[in-house]
């Protein structure tokens, strides 16, 4: 059992990290599905610095996320959501917004 959680940016560089960070802190091993509407502000890099990296260690690896950055041309909320929930991997999906942090999150309670 995994969670695909699905990210609509465009320019969150001031939000981004605090919500990847929340989502590494309360779910185990998350596959992140990062939908980009062209932002022209740090938002990516941010992103890329919570990027799994093969070259680590696998027990390092644990504080890192498997994050798919996609971008999309023509921006509409609901066509980014299901652009996004195209990709997912796993069977639960959550749908957050970058500028919001996930606290006390019990992933049992979804079961």
């Amino acid at each position: 059992m995994g969670y695909s959680i699905i990210i609509r940016t465009k320019n969150e560089s001031r939000w981004i990290g605090h919500c990847i960070q929340s989502l590494l802190d309360n779910i185990t091993n998350p596959e992140i599905i990062l939908i980009d509407n062209k932002s022209d502000d740090s938002t990516l890099e941010i992103v890329k610095l919570f990027a799994e990296d093969p070259m680590l260690n696998k027990k390092d690896n644990s504080r890192y996320a498997n994050i798919n950055i996609l971008n999309v041309d023509e921006y509409s909320p609901g066509k980014s959501i299901n652009y996004g929930l195209s990709q997912c991997s796993n069977d639960y999906v959550m749908i957050i917004s970058a500028h919001c942090i996930l606290e006390n999150f019990n992933e049992k309670l979804i079961l």
